[in-house]
């Protein structure tokens, strides 16, 4: 049987919380489930769970390290490895409830990647991945600094949500497609989702 989004996250949130992962919502609900904690660096790493699913329940879990909190960003410049796989390929709550072979496995894994200078190198310079922290910066920026006055009225802002949902307030979606406008990058829903989210999570990976 195939576990929704909230069973998982319930099972798998006690088992890496132990190891300073927190789980990073998002209201989308397209993406993976994502757990994340800061590194060194100006890193940070990322649990990707679910984004592959097998038809018997169980599902798929990654772990990447990134300078931008859009997690699992792939393409151009971002070098491939910095998504690394696990020796078993699906998961199942059986699994993570008889033994710590996640918490091993992401130990080790969390430490050959930072050993890995190469691939640190590659993604400190990665433009790709350069221009995402940049737009998170200047999101969290215009969020702190401006207020409700300050920004556009929701009339004539085209992708923001009419309200806000869970803990992501409204306003970093109206600050992200401010943002996005005015920096002439391209637009629609999920970049605006997604640019918000970002935000608030990396606002939130450095206020612990």
């Amino acid at each position: 049987m195939k576990l929704k989004r909230q069973a998982i996250v319930n099972i798998i949130t006690p088992v890496v919380e132990r190891l300073g992962y927190h789980y990073m919502e998002d209201i989308s609900g397209n993406t993976p489930i994502v757990f994340a904690k800061k590194s060194k660096d100006d890193l940070y790493f990322f649990i990707l769970v679910g984004g592959v699913a097998s038809v018997n329940g169980s599902f798929s879990i990654e772990l990447t390290l990134s300078p931008s909190t859009n997690a699992g960003l792939k393409g151009l410049d971002i070098p491939s490895n910095n998504i690394r796989q696990f020796p078993k390929s699906f998961w199942t709550a059986e699994m993570l409830s008889e033994d710590s072979t996640l918490t091993e496995s992401l130990t080790h894994k969390e430490n050959e990647m930072l050993n890995d200078e190469t691939l640190i190198e590659e993604l400190k310079q990665s433009k790709k991945l350069l221009l995402e922290v940049q737009l998170e910066k200047w999101v969290i920026s215009w969020y702190q600094e401006k207020d409700e006055s300050q920004l556009p009225l929701l009339s004539f802002i085209r992708y923001t949500p009419k309200e806000s949902a869970g803990s992501i307030d409204l306003k970093w979606y109206v600050v992200a497609e401010v943002v996005l406008r005015v920096t002439w990058m391209p637009i629609d829903k999920d970049r605006v989702y997604s640019l918000a989210t970002q935000a608030y999570w990396r606002h939130c990976l450095e206020s612990t």
